[in-house]
């Protein structure tokens, strides 16, 4: 059927020789049942690693109610080390904030240069290779995530479109939030199961197709 002849889709455009989430990425739910459930202008998007032993290829899934796509985004050897230190220089804002109001003289900037440097390659690894031949009036309205492994930890709202024109200027960053609508949730399953009862859990909901 159909969802068999877009496994083989899948299988053909990873050029992997059957990466270990291939058979289990919708086990439980058919790929046709998640397209029925999203809404014009809603693509889910989930991350998947192939199973090389050192530094496995990264690739996304990318389903809407017209079809399926995977796109091999490449060996990021140094992907965590990246989120880590992202999310570390988001962290590091506040209390850089407090010790520029005590001592302008000692105030240091690192952090900034860390967020806008990491928050531009982040998105050109990650988000970019998806949409970079959409125009932008076909980008998705609404993004739902899947992310896996240190991805799950990666505040994706906070990547930056584009080069920061003033480092430390925040409030003038480009940031993916502005563009798109990111709602993350744990699996396609958890998804398709929340969508379909009608059940509500209350909070955010988090992302990842399984």
């Amino acid at each position: 059927g159909r969802s068999f002849q877009l496994f083989q889709a899948m299988n053909r455009l990873a050029e992997e020789k059957r990466p270990n989430w291939i058979t289990q990425s919708y086990a439980a739910v058919e790929v046709e049942d998640l397209q029925a459930q999203l809404l014009p202008g809603e693509i889910m998007l989930q991350y998947l690693y192939g199973k090389e032993s050192n530094y496995p290829a990264l690739f996304a899934m990318v389903l809407s109610q017209s079809g399926l796509e995977v796109k091999r985004l490449g060996e990021l050897p140094y992907l965590d080390a990246h989120i880590d230190s992202f999310r570390n220089a988001i962290t590091a804002y506040w209390g850089k904030y407090q010790a520029c109001i005590q001592s302008p003289s000692d105030c240091d900037s690192s952090a900034d240069v860390t967020y806008s440097r990491l928050g531009s390659q982040l998105y050109q690894q990650l988000w970019e290779p998806l949409f970079s031949e959409r125009k932008p009036e076909e980008f998705p309205l609404r993004v739902i995530l899947i992310p896996q492994r240190k991805l799950s930890i990666l505040p994706f709202g906070a990547l930056l479109t584009e080069d920061v024109e003033e480092i430390g200027a925040y409030r003038t960053y480009p940031y993916l939030i502005q563009k798109f609508e990111v709602q993350q949730a744990y699996s396609g399953q958890i998804w398709w199961i929340q969508n379909t009862s009608n059940t509500s859990y209350g909070g955010e909901v988090s992302l990842a197709m399984a």
